[in-house]
């Protein structure tokens, strides 16, 4: 668990801090949401809640990079601003019994309080992304050291 817990966070930061740094890379792994599983650590579902936002692609391109060269494979949810989707995205990572949420909760974290709950009680590693998420366990990337942007 606490290998996946650095790796989870480790995309996180290098994802944070290249989005703040303004790089523009769009190399990465295959990630996608394909639902196959091609790298030997698993999978680690990454939740934005807006994946139209013109920043998205500096986000998730490096954050697929660095999971497949940690042998993860990163697989995106499409909530594209709803809240609902949103939560329906987190339960489908549940589902699909991935090592690892990295969430930015789109409707604060009230919204995905239960479902990250529930993530949780199945053993799978939980990342707030960008902020804390209050009422989980989760872990909040920024609060591990290495993650400072530029």
């Amino acid at each position: 668990m606490k290998k996946v817990l650095a790796a989870a966070a480790t995309i996180v930061a290098v994802s944070l801090t290249l989005a703040a740094c303004g790089s523009s890379s769009t190399s990465g792994g295959t990630g996608g949401s394909t639902g196959k599983n091609s790298s030997s650590g698993g999978l680690i579902g990454f939740s934005y809640g807006n994946e139209t936002s013109g920043i998205y692609p500096l986000i998730a391109n490096p954050a697929k990079a660095e999971a497949a060269k940690k042998g993860y494979q990163l697989i995106e949810g499409d909530a594209n601003g709803s809240c609902t989707k949103q939560v329906q995205n987190l339960q489908d990572f549940i589902a699909r019994k991935v090592k690892a949420i990295v969430v930015l909760p789109l409707c604060g974290t009230a919204a995905v309080k239960n479902v990250l709950r529930q993530a949780e009680a199945a053993k799978i590693v939980v990342v707030g992304y960008s902020q804390p998420v209050a009422g989980s366990s989760a872990v909040h990337a920024a609060d591990r050291p290495g993650t400072q942007a530029c």
